[in-house]
């Protein structure tokens, strides 16, 4: 498949679980540094994942997953069938890390507008990634439980971080 060289891109898919696995679309690489191969990962935890590649790996194979923010990470695949692999993390990734991830992702605006409004809302000026987690939480559990969602992220010259936000009507 090559190395990637597309921009991330991804759709968060909601869903009530009771483990705090996350399921989302996002684009990524897998393999080694020297032979990298594009793969889709559907879901996310702090232990582990569930993704999708034509890359050749078999059970028992350490793979390094390219994840936003934190880059590679190994993982150790536990699972195959067809083109889906299981894998767990070698040694776990932070909450932060897993949401860093999902606040990568986003969906094209141009889906968005035809059913819905955008709006801006700031989220800081050059904030750590501590302060999106927070304010992602925030965002979750006050506007997401009302049919908003996150579409997008932009930055302004000087810095602030604001969040693209719709709520389907």
């Amino acid at each position: 498949m090559g190395n990637l060289t597309r921009p991330l891109q991804a759709e968060i898919v909601a869903e009530r679980r009771q483990s705090e696995r996350k399921q989302l679309r996002l684009a990524t690489s897998v393999g080694s540094s020297a032979d990298a191969n594009r793969a889709l990962i559907h879901d996310l935890s702090g232990s582990g994942l569930r993704l999708e590649t034509d890359a050749e790996l078999s059970v028992g194979d350490i793979i390094q997953v390219g994840l936003p923010l934190i880059g590679p990470v190994d993982a150790k695949v536990i699972w195959r069938e067809l083109s889906f692999l299981g894998c767990d993390f070698v040694e776990p990734i932070s909450q932060a890390a897993v949401n860093a991830a999902l606040l990568k992702s986003s969906k094209d605006l141009g889906e968005v507008a035809d059913n819905a409004d955008v709006d801006e809302v700031p989220i800081g000026v050059r904030p750590t990634l501590d302060m999106i987690t927070e304010w992602k939480i925030e965002f979750d559990r006050e506007k997401g439980a009302k049919g908003h969602r996150v579409v997008g992220f932009r930055q302004t010259t000087d810095g602030m971080l604001i969040a693209m936000v719709s709520k389907s009507g």
